[in-house]
């Protein structure tokens, strides 16, 4: 979480700089960035899957490991489903 932080907070030094020393270049910076997350937001609207919804299958939602016993035991999708059908042979 702190190399997040981080991140965000360079890039946010970085776009003020960018903003008081070139102002053109940051709006080139800015539009992709608008247009990017509009897009987002319009695949993310028109396909119904939610970054909850993606959290979830992958795993990374809060607690997400206490209630799945497969994530609980670290096993990836590929792996819970190929244990799921391979077939048991007795030893």
């Amino acid at each position: 979480m702190a190399s997040v932080t981080t991140c965000l907070m360079l890039f946010a030094v970085l776009s003020y700089n960018m903003a008081v020393t070139a102002p053109s270049s940051a709006i080139a910076q800015g539009a992709p960035l608008a247009t990017s997350l509009l897009g987002e937001v319009v695949y993310r609207r028109a396909t119904g899957r939610t970054f909850k919804k993606v959290l979830r299958q992958t795993g990374h939602l809060p607690g997400a490991a206490t209630r799945d016993k497969e994530s609980a035991s670290c096993l990836t999708g590929f792996q819970a489903a190929a244990r799921k059908t391979q077939p048991r042979v007795p030893v």
